[in-house]
C-alpha cells in the first residue's frame, strides 16, 4: 500500500491488497462507526482493526467513512497499517499514523484506497 495524498486520506494497492486501519480512544469511551461503499453504518468494537481487500479492478475504489464520537475530551488515533511511504511515519513503521482530538458534534472522516 502506497500513500497517493496526505492531506486527502487517499491509498493505493495492489489488486485485492488487504486495507487495515487500527483506531484507538484515549480519553473517551470507543464510540466508532463507519460506513464503506455505501454500506452501513456498523460499529466498530474496541480492539479490532477494520481490515478489507481492494478492489479486484484496476481504478476502481473504495470508500471508507469513520464516525469517532466523545464521550469526553479525548484523542482518537488513527492508523493506516503498512503503507510503504507514508510522508509523517517518521518512525518508520510502515503505517500513516493521524490524530483527531475531541470535537462536541464528533468527527466524520474519509479515506479513499485506490486499485493500481
Amino acid at each position: 500500500m502506497r500513500e497517493i495524498d496526505h492531506n486527502i486520506h487517499q491509498y493505493g494497492g495492489s489488486p485485492q491488497e488487504i486495507a487495515s486501519v487500527r483506531i484507538e480512544a484515549a480519553g473517551t469511551n470507543h464510540m466508532v462507526a463507519y460506513v464503506l461503499d455505501g454500506v452501513g453504518p456498523t460499529v466498530l468494537p474496541e480492539g479490532q482493526k477494520l481490515t478489507f481487500p481492494l478492489s479486484s479492478t484496476v481504478g476502481e475504489k473504495r470508500i471508507l467513512q469513520m464516525d469517532l464520537q466523545y464521550s469526553a475530551d479525548g484523542t482518537y488515533t488513527v492508523a493506516v497499517e503498512n503503507v510503504a511511504n507514508c510522508v509523517i511515519d517518521t518512525a518508520h513503521k510502515n503505517e500513516c499514523v493521524r490524530h483527531f482530538k475531541d470535537f462536541d458534534f464528533g468527527t466524520v472522516l474519509n479515506y479513499v484506497f485506490f486499485t493500481e
